[in-house]
């Protein structure tokens, strides 16, 4: 959800949901990543403003060199030394933690190659630095291990000979996590199959996650013994949900990575979502300053470009903390963002569980790292063993700061730096689908320590009695292998990895494999190995398959029979070696219906398939029964009798559909677009080795032949065919076909919409609508050079209504010819125009007389030229419109031209910019064509409406037709303002307040209700600033001022909660101060304005003697001098609105002000007798005389250029008065500029701001007030 800040107080942050965390900071809402979908405050406003637009030097960022090794231990560039003592010494009595550095012992690698020098080098160098010799590796890795002090070891790094010098280091056991999550079976592995298990190097003992978020439930299971401080005064206990959650993803003892770590909860966010910004920075500072390091600070929240935010973020990170940050969910660039932007920090963007980055995630070149964002099982809130399924980056950022706590465990002195490129460089590479333009190919991985890595083979199923020869276990260095766990009759090849053998015995292990290097480093990789006895088709009565009724997973679903098909998911039973009959993850579960459950071993979910064909329950000893052997039959229990609906043939070994090839269906693209796109297989033996082929993908695609991934740039517009293979190592295949076209791009309609096909559907008949442009496939054309417009491999024809246009298959029929009129498309066969009747989303299209109209004006992306989407727009007639239409061509543009804008708004024929300020209320349609210098044409189309505007309070809150809901009784309510149409409101000359078509109804609760003139509809602004209905004599009233809040009626009493004001109330701009002659007529026209409504009354006190007011003009004579305090008060239904300001009047010939239009005054308080503008306060500094001789005199001294220069930019101050310089002689000129004689050049003020120097310049638009000459 998009939370706006609230207004009126001190920016706040927030959440987002499958949006879900979210900070604001002063100026800027903020987003934030992941809230799981059962947490509470999950309304979204109307619309989110955009405060600012970052730069291009602050959105973009280099991606982190990834290193050329892909283990997180690499030989430095120069030879580096880590000392020992970096690592404080276990606890006396404790037992070594992982990683802690071993004293006097060191690892050594050289430069040398050769195995015979690489044994001299590590002799001579042992002896050289008073070193004891150990093993020497010249192998898997060049080097040598040496036992020897520290200032030796420092040494001995600084040899030329030497690559690297690092501390020995204890090694523990790791950890092997069975059945865990999806999200942590994903990272420590990089094949895509699960293995059922998750590995991991060091539970992440020592390192502290710091939470920012909404707090997190301390007592929660997940964390029992290890919540650590939080900032001072702060309760940080979880009231909103999100931060436990975050919290279980990076450090949760089942859910997390890292499960050892501390867990620091900071709360920066509220119950509700938002919290003031002041209390991020502190969370920031203060862990900066006490934070014990190795620190992880996880961020799952966002804000617009904030550089206070940023520039915190820098310095906690140069002080040692390591930041990891959710990319955000808004499917967008996260370098538009803070703390995204950062550099510094590690920016995580979600996949799911295909490896697909996820449809929210943001991306770009300031993402870092991927990791699993959908679906992810935590902790929850509620209670100290709850869990929640949630989905964002929200979710994957807390994952990678797990993985984070889990590195620096090891190398807790490691840089933030350091951190980002360990992580980076072991992630796998070459599997996400579609990371978005400039995002990294990068998933999170966390096996990377110093022992061999280790392809993990995934979870296996095998049969009872199959042959079994899995080779997909492999160590890029020679390793020897070694297993356990291994089901009975199988064994592994201590060379190769190959594990062979035949299982004899079903039932399930976690098997592990351990690789070791010539160097002894070794890594244990673990997977689920179940042997089954069998997985295929259930076969049932009628030669019809035991099925999971539409595929529905839900606990109860009934089985049926249904005709057997291959590759159907719901027909796919595994039979368990404990009897359970398991598809699409549930079991058969006896009962008066058969039905799917979720597994839990119960006696109800046990089988036994006898030889005669029965398929018993044991616990009832009653056999599984169809109802007939018709489709859908129902299966229930009965008592066994051997009958032809009790004849089941339950699956055996692995049945005959080995290989399932996943279709991935219609794939549409413009032609340049970058394709990285996955397609999947299933083999039931698991232990065959896959390889992919494709034939007839378009020009500049191909395909990987070990993992499926069709890449590439689609280089040619094409409509083709295309076929993939999957085969295995028994070489048994699977196909699947599907269509791919490679268009020319979206054609472009009114409001920005694009045509698209309805549903994106392919059928013929299909209706072709408006809809936002996405990119998606239906809206992926090819503008043919027959007339033709296909989709999906259809045309678009004329239907047999004659009106209605929708898909058919591509003929050589004429009514699917179209052609290209202009900005219309014209149909041949009738000669009538493709039509959207609407601007609205979702209007399907037609075809009608071709006329000048907007919803008929379509851009075509093989048009001369293309223009850029433009949106319905909403104008008040106090703003000018801000847009600019953008047009690309290859040639130059070379002309802008509007028809249907809006009184007083113009479009620049050269720019495409509008301007000028909407005059009247009303609504349109505007078409905009532009011309290229080839006489190339193009357009686009919007519609527009012009409101009066909002109804405000002081601080920013707005009254707001609720969720945009048209019906009478519908609620108004306080929210904070936007630019939504809920919130433009026009002011009616009967004083009907309206909105979206309705008008706001005065009752106890007050509502939306149709326009009728009725008087409970009546508004009137009083003198206070309330909103009355004269006829309850009622005002306006925010029973508080927080979102969601209805307004009410009460008794008028002035109160802040009564304060709105119209967007019609008159305005005032304040004048000048004034001066004038006693005996010279003045009129002063005052700059009253009103945006509809009634017309406003002005009144003024303290006027001169001899003026007076009427409408808007003060005129007279003046006849007395003084200073006179004038107010001028402008009152009508709408408001009322009050201006002061002074007017001296002087007598002819006496010292004056010279006033400068935006008001200061000329004043000698320049320094180095300069003169400079100054705020008027009538002192004498700035009254002036101007004599008859020219010359300009106050205080006895003359106005004159500074050091009598003469050229353009010569200051202008004052000098002793001189009747023989000619330099201080000034002429009025028409219009009041005041010329120097000498110089020719005029007196001009570069700045109209206090304290600004005035210069010799031109005379163009140089103007003062001036006294009368003496």
């Amino acid at each position: 959800m998009n939370h706006l800040r609230r207004p009126g107080t001190a920016p706040r942050h927030r959440l987002l949901p499958a949006a879900g965390a979210l900070l604001v900071l002063p100026l800027l809402a903020l987003t934030a990543s992941a809230v799981p979908p059962d947490f509470p405050n999950a309304r979204t406003p109307a619309a989110m403003p955009v405060d600012g637009t970052p730069t291009s030097q602050a959105t973009t960022r280099q991606t982190p060199a990834v290193p050329a090794s892909t283990t997180v231990a690499r030989a430095a560039a120069t030879p580096t030394i880590t000392p020992a003592a970096a690592t404080p010494p276990a606890s006396k009595g404790a037992a070594p933690q992982a990683g802690t550095a071993i004293p006097g012992s060191y690892i050594v690698t050289v430069k040398a190659k050769e195995a015979a020098r690489i044994r001299s080098d590590a002799r001579d160098l042992a002896a050289d630095y008073s070193g004891k010799l150990g093993n020497v590796w010249t192998t898997a890795l060049h080097g040598f291990s040496a036992r020897m002090s520290a200032a030796d070891a420092e040494r001995l790094a600084r040899d030329t000979r030497v690559a690297s010098v690092r501390p020995d280091l204890v090694v523990t056991a790791a950890g092997t996590q069975t059945d865990p999550s999806w999200s942590l079976d994903r990272v420590d592995q990089t094949g895509r199959t699960p293995s059922g298990t998750y590995d991991y190097d060091n539970d992440g003992s020592g390192a502290h996650i710091y939470v920012f978020d909404t707090g997190v439930r301390a007592t929660h299971s997940e964390f029992a013994g290890r919540i650590g401080d939080s900032t001072p005064g702060t309760d940080h206990n979880d009231c909103g949900g999100h931060g436990t959650a975050v919290a279980s993803a990076a450090a949760g003892t089942v859910y997390g990575v890292a499960k050892k770590a501390t867990v620091h909860p900071v709360r920066v966010l509220g119950c509700d979502g938002a919290g003031a910004a002041a209390d991020a920075l502190t969370a920031i500072d203060w862990v900066t300053s006490t934070a014990p390091r190795p620190a992880v600070v996880n961020m799952s929240w966002s804000t617009g470009p904030q550089d206070a935010l940023d520039n915190a973020i820098r310095a906690s990170t140069a002080s040692g903390v390591t930041y990891v940050i959710a990319a955000g969910n808004s499917n967008n660039g996260a370098c538009a963002t803070s703390p995204q932007r950062v550099s510094e920090a590690i920016v995580v963007g979600a996949t799911d569980d295909r490896d697909r980055r996820a449809g929210f995630s943001n991306y770009g070149s300031c993402v870092d790292i991927f990791a699993p964002g959908t679906d992810i099982k935590t902790g929850a809130w509620t209670a100290d063993d709850a869990t929640v399924t949630s989905g964002g980056t929200s979710l994957s950022a807390p994952i990678v700061a797990g993985a984070a706590a889990v590195y620096l465990a090891t190398h807790p002195s490691a840089t933030s730096a350091q951190v980002r490129d360990a992580l980076v460089g072991c992630a796998t590479t070459g599997l996400i689908s579609d990371p978005g333009v400039g995002s990294p190919d990068r998933l999170l991985n966390t096996r990377c320590g110093s022992g061999p890595a280790v392809t993990n083979p995934g979870a296996q199923y095998t049969a009872v009695g199959q042959v079994v020869t899995l080779r997909k276990i492999t160590a890029p260095t020679a390793v020897r292998f070694a297993a356990t766990g291994l089901p009975a009759g199988l064994s592994i090849n201590a060379t190769t990895g190959v594990i062979s053998g035949t299982g004899t015995t079903g039932g399930s292990s976690i098997a592990q494999v351990t690789a070791t290097d010539a160097a002894g480093a070794s890594t244990t990789t673990s997977f689920r190995w179940n042997v089954i006895l069998g997985r295929g088709a259930f076969g049932g009565p009628g030669s019809l398959c035991v099925d999971n009724n539409s595929s529905n997973t839900t606990d109860g679903n009934p089985l049926q029979l249904f005709p057997c098909m291959t590759n159907n998911g719901a027909q796919l039973f595994t039979a368990h070696a404990d009897g359970r009959f398991e598809v699409q993850g549930k079991c058969m579960t006896a009962g008066s219906q058969v039905v799917l459950r979720t597994c839990d071993g119960s006696s109800a979910q046990v089988w036994t398939a006898r030889s005669n064909g029965e398929v018993v329950n044991p616990a009832t000893g009653q056999c599984l029964t169809a109802a007939s052997t018709n489709w859908s039959a129902r299966l229930s229990l009965a008592t066994c009798a051997a009958g032809t609906l009790q004849t089941f043939k339950a699956p055996s070994g692995l049945g005959q559909d080995v290989i399932s090839v996943e279709n991935p269906g219609f794939q549409g693209m413009v032609k340049g677009t970058v394709v990285r796109k996955a397609v999947f297989a299933s083999n039931l033996d698991t232990t065959q080795r896959l390889t992919w082929s494709a034939t007839n993908l378009p020009a500049g695609l191909s395909i990987n032949a070990s993992t499926g991934m069709i890449s590439g740039t689609a280089t040619t517009r094409t409509t083709s065919a295309v076929t993939l293979t999957v085969a295995n190592e028994a070489g048994q295949t699977g196909t699947a076909s599907f269509t791919w076209q490679v268009g020319d791009g979206r054609i472009l309609g009114i409001n920005g919409y694009c045509a698209d096909s309805a549903n994106a559907s392919s059928q013929n008949g299909n209706p072709i609508q408006l809809h936002p442009c996405n990119g998606a496939a239906a809206q992926m054309w090819t503008v043919r050079s027959d007339g033709r417009l296909e989709v999906f491999a259809k045309c678009i024809t004329v239907a047999d209504d004659g009106v209605s246009v929708v898909l058919s298959d591509c003929g050589t029929a004429a009514a699917q010819v179209w052609a290209v009129s202009g900005s219309t498309l014209r149909h041949t066969a009738t000669g009538k125009c493709l039509t959207a009747p609407t601007g609205d989303t979702y209007a399907k299209l037609t075809i009608a007389t071709c006329a000048t109209r907007a919803g008929q004006a379509w851009n075509l992306p093989t048009a001369p030229v293309t223009l850029d989407a433009v949106t319905k727009q909403q104008w008040t007639t106090t703003t000018a419109p801000t847009l600019t239409i953008a047009a690309q061509s290859a040639k130059t543009i070379s002309q802008y031209a509007a028809t249907g804008l809006p009184s007083g708004v113009t479009l620049n024929a050269s720019t495409g910019a509008l301007s000028g300020t909407p005059t009247a209320i009303g609504s349109g349609e505007a078409i905009v064509t532009v011309t290229d210098s080839a006489g190339g044409i193009g357009a686009t189309s919007f519609q527009w409406t012009v409101f009066h505007g909002q109804i405000r309070h002081a601080s920013g809150w707005c009254l707001d037709n609720s969720r945009g809901r048209t019906e009478d009784g519908n609620p108004i309510l306080v929210w904070g303002c936007s630019d939504s149409g809920t919130q433009q409101w026009i002011v009616r000359t009967d004083g009907a307040l309206e909105v979206q078509g309705g008008c706001m109804v005065a009752a106890t609760l007050v509502t939306w209700g149709s326009c009728d003139g009725a008087a409970n509809k009546v508004w009137q602004a009083t003198e206070n600033g309330e909103l009355r209905n004269p006829a309850s004599g009622k005002c306006l009233t925010a029973p508080s001022l927080n979102y969601d809040v209805q307004f009410t009626l009460a008794n008028c009493a002035a109160t802040e909660l009564q304060m709105w004001a119209l967007p019609t109330a008159p305005r005032i701009i304040t004048p000048v101060p004034q001066q004038s002659v006693t005996g010279t007529a003045v009129s002063l026209v005052l700059g009253v304005t009103y945006n509809g409504g009634p017309t406003p009354t002005v009144t003024a006190t303290g006027l001169p003697a001899g003026l007076t007011v009427s409408g808007t003009t003060i005129a007279g004579t003046p006849t007395t001098t003084g200073r006179y305090q004038v107010s001028v008060r402008v009152q009508s239904t709408s408001g009322v609105t009050t201006a002061s300001f002074v007017w001296l009047v002087i007598a002819p010939g006496a010292a004056g002000l010279i006033i400068h239009p935006a008001g200061n005054c000329v004043d000698r308080g320049g320094p180095n007798s300069s003169l400079w503008l100054f705020g008027c306060n009538y002192t004498g500094a700035q009254m002036f005389t101007i004599r008859t001789d020219g010359r300009i005199e106050g205080q006895n001294r003359c106005m004159m250029p500074l050091g009598g220069g003469t050229a353009s930019g010569t200051q202008v101050g004052s000098g002793p008065c001189s009747t023989t310089d000619a330099t201080q002689v000034w002429t009025v000129e028409a219009g009041n500029a005041l010329r120097n004689t000498a110089s020719g050049l005029c007196l001009t003020a570069p700045s109209p701001n206090g304290l600004s120097g005035l210069y010799l310049g031109s005379c163009s638009g140089s103007t003062w007030a001036l006294p009368v000459r003496a």
